[in-house]
């Protein structure tokens, strides 16, 4: 079961993906402006972890297996996710990975009105996004 019932058909698996942050990640390190932006990787660094991902999830690299997924980090970058770590980051299908961006934007927003906690908000996307 994922994101508000849906049952998502690629969810990060725990084994390969057990989700990484930063520890010395704060609300207040991440709610500054431009933290995410600071802390993603660039095109080749990002293409090479795609790459290594969709070999670990046996994702054959055919075109079409190759545009479904899109990489995306178990624990935000937006929230302190690591960005270069498969312990992070998993082929996602595209059209779950906006029903994620969803939940991203609302933990960030919670984080940034201390109204939950920088931890919650990083287990919740364990708890929701991996099986």
């Amino acid at each position: 079961m994922g994101a508000g019932g849906v049952v998502l058909l690629m969810p990060a698996d725990r084994t390969l993906t057990p989700g990484a942050y930063d520890p010395t990640a704060t609300a207040g390190m991440v709610c500054a402006k431009g933290y995410a932006t600071s802390r993603r990787p660039g095109i080749w660094a990002s293409l090479k972890l795609k790459g290594q991902a969709m070999k670990a999830y046996g994702i054959p690299r055919t075109p079409l297996g190759w545009h479904a997924y899109t990489l995306d980090h178990l624990i935000p970058l937006e929230l302190g996710g690591m960005p270069l770590t498969l312990e992070n980051a998993w082929p996602q299908l595209k059209a779950e990975a906006k029903l994620k961006d969803r939940d991203e934007n609302a933990q960030h927003r919670a984080v940034c009105a201390r109204t939950t906690l920088l931890s919650t908000a990083q287990q919740f996307f364990i708890a929701r996004w991996s099986a």
